[in-house]
């Protein structure tokens, strides 16, 4: 829904959720998004970077 710029609905308040059988509970859930939304992030970020001489000789190959 965030990411398709939908609008989030309030929740429904505990007292008003119907459950469907006596074995069931109703659970409040708090879930803060920001550090899920910076995990779900899929950009790539390319940087530049100067290394040493050495470091270069002894792994020209390496790559990330």
């Amino acid at each position: 829904m965030e990411e398709d710029g939908d609008e989030i609905p309030e929740p429904t308040p505990v007292h008003e959720v119907e459950k469907e059988g006596p074995n069931e509970a109703v659970v409040l859930i708090d879930v803060w998004m920001p550090p899920f939304r910076d995990e779900m992030e899929t950009k790539i970020i390319k940087k530049t970077v100067t290394v040493p001489r050495w470091l270069n000789t002894k792994w020209p190959k390496l790559t990330c």
